[in-house]
């Protein structure tokens, strides 16, 4: 164990806080218990963009993903995209004003650097890592253009993506449900990585050998749209109870308005997607702690800038709650 990781006051080290904890959670299916994770997680670097996708509209966190997986996050939000050629994550949105289309956004980590990043981890950390891959875009089609990957894209991407180490490999059953398999199922004798394919395409020879298909690992996932603190906290507490019985995503996020993103780089004061993201994570452990019960609870807590441990400092007072 990583002792320099470790928090004094609650000798919790957020770089191998589930295997740490094998004892409580070892046994437990994932949908038993809470973990933490990271919305657009490529997303701390701009590398190259559109003429209006700058940091304080494109940037969602602080520290890229080695350091996120450090600071304790295990459910990552990939969204690649295709730009010069090459694989990137990318955080992009589509503007139609009258007849006009246009992609306004920026790229941040290669996919190339996510891989190195989550083998040096898994390299020294005995813990589950899951990526979700979504929200595909090749931007070299030209700006009104851009479109999701076709499937030698994919099968481009997933080729990239094979060289990570330590890839979960089960039977290739359609059916299988990952979020019913115990902790220990995927790390009890070592690290395990999970590629979640959330799109409507063909897994070739890659099913069931790390890659699985979004209905294997199905994650309800409702953020708020808002940039309202209360707001962005009520509707996700009214999701949580109302979706009990399905794996459920806490989306502890803040949306800038159209306004806010447009204005951001232009006027002082307006507020970045890292400044709300400070703002909601001050306010999560004491909002979020007081509503839950033992059927209550959210299985993913989900942050944009992630700076510190108190998300998995969260996850585990749960996980006590739920496993006392």
């Amino acid at each position: 164990m990583n002792q320099s990781n470790t928090d004094p006051t609650t000798g919790l080290n957020p770089a191998s806080w589930m295997h740490d904890h094998l004892a409580l959670l070892g046994n437990q299916p994932l949908n038993a218990f809470c973990m933490t994770g990271s919305h657009d997680s490529g997303m701390s670097v701009r590398t190259s963009g559109t003429a209006f996708g700058l940091d304080c509209n494109t940037l969602t966190q602080t520290n890229g993903i080695q350091e996120q997986l450090n600071l304790g996050a295990r459910y990552f939000d990939i969204r690649p995209v295709i730009s010069g050629g090459k694989y990137l994550t990318g955080h992009y949105t589509q503007l139609k004003i009258d007849k006009l289309v246009s992609w306004q956004g920026a790229n941040g980590q290669s996919i190339q650097e996510i891989i190195t990043d989550v083998n040096a981890f898994t390299a020294v950390h005995q813990e589950l890592v899951i990526l979700n891959l979504s929200h595909s875009l090749n931007t070299d089609l030209g700006n009104a253009k851009y479109a999701p990957f076709t499937q030698a894209e994919w099968n481009r991407l997933f080729a990239e993506l094979s060289h990570l180490h330590h890839l979960f490999v089960v039977h290739n059953d359609p059916t299988v449900n990952l979020t019913s398999y115990t902790l220990n199922r995927f790390i009890a004798t070592g690290p395990a990585v999970v590629l979640v394919v959330q799109a409507n395409v063909n897994l070739g020879s890659y099913a069931g050998q790390g890659f699985y298909r979004y209905r294997n690992f199905n994650v309800y996932n409702n953020y708020s749209d808002t940039n309202d603190l209360e707001k962005m906290a009520r509707l996700q507490f009214e999701r949580m109870q109302e979706n009990q019985d399905q794996y459920f995503l806490l989306s502890w996020t803040l949306t800038q308005s159209d306004t806010q993103a447009a204005t951001c780089f232009i006027l002082p004061g307006v507020k970045s997607i890292k400044d709300l993201a400070d703002t909601a994570n001050a306010a999560l452990i004491p909002s979020v702690m007081p509503v839950v019960t033992k059927t209550n609870f959210p299985n993913i807590i989900y942050q944009d800038n992630i700076k510190d441990d108190q998300a998995v400092q969260l996850a585990m007072q749960i996980n006590r709650l739920l496993l006392s």
